[in-house]
C-alpha cells in the first residue's frame, strides 16, 4: 500500500497541507461568513418579531384596559338610565295616580251630590206618596171589607 511507504509521507504532509488550507480558506472565506449573514438576519428577524409582538402585547392590555373602563363607563350609564327610569316612572305613576284620584274624587262627588238631591227629593215626596198610600191601602181595605159582607 502507497500510504504506508515512508518514503511518500513529506508529499502525502504537504498535499495534505495544501488540501487542509485551501479547504480552510474555503470555509473561513466563503462558507461561513454566508452562515453568519443567514443566521445574524434570522436573529435580527427573530428580534424584530419579538419586538412587533411585545408592542402587540402592549398594544392589547392597552385596548383591554380601554375596553374595560368603557364598559365600565357603559355600566355606570346604564345604571344612571337605569336609576332615571326609574325616578321618572314613580313621577308618572305618582301623577297617574293623582289624576286618577281627581277624577274619582269628582265623579264621587258628583254622585254624591244626586244621592244628596234624590234624599232631599225622597224626603220631600215621602210625605205626599205616603198619603197617598195609606189612602189607597185604607181603600182597599175598606173595598175588601165591603166584598165580605155582601159574599156574606
Amino acid at each position: 500500500m502507497p500510504q504506508l511507504e515512508f518514503t511518500s509521507y513529506p508529499g502525502q504532509i504537504f498535499w495534505l497541507l495544501v488540501f487542509w488550507s485551501l479547504c480552510y480558506l474555503l470555509v473561513s472565506r466563503v462558507f461561513l461568513p454566508s452562515m453568519q449573514a443567514i443566521f445574524k438576519k434570522r436573529s435580527e428577524v427573530t428580534k424584530e418579531k419579538l419586538e412587533v409582538a411585545a408592542s402587540i402585547v402592549v398594544q392589547c392590555n392597552r385596548l383591554r384596559g380601554e375596553i374595560d373602563a368603557a364598559l365600565e363607563r357603559a355600566r355606570a350609564q346604564a345604571l344612571a338610565v337605569k336609576s332615571a327610569a326609574k325616578v321618572e316612572a314613580k313621577v308618572i305613576i305618582a301623577e297617574q295616580a293623582a289624576q286618577t284620584e281627581s277624577v274619582l274624587e269628582k265623579e264621587t262627588g258628583k254622585d254624591m251630590e244626586r244621592i244628596r238631591r234624590l234624599e232631599q227629593r225622597i224626603r220631600h215626596d215621602l210625605p205626599d206618596v205616603a198619603e197617598r198610600l195609606s189612602g189607597e191601602i185604607i181603600s182597599s181595605l175598606l173595598g175588601n171589607a165591603a166584598q165580605i159582607k155582601s159574599k156574606n
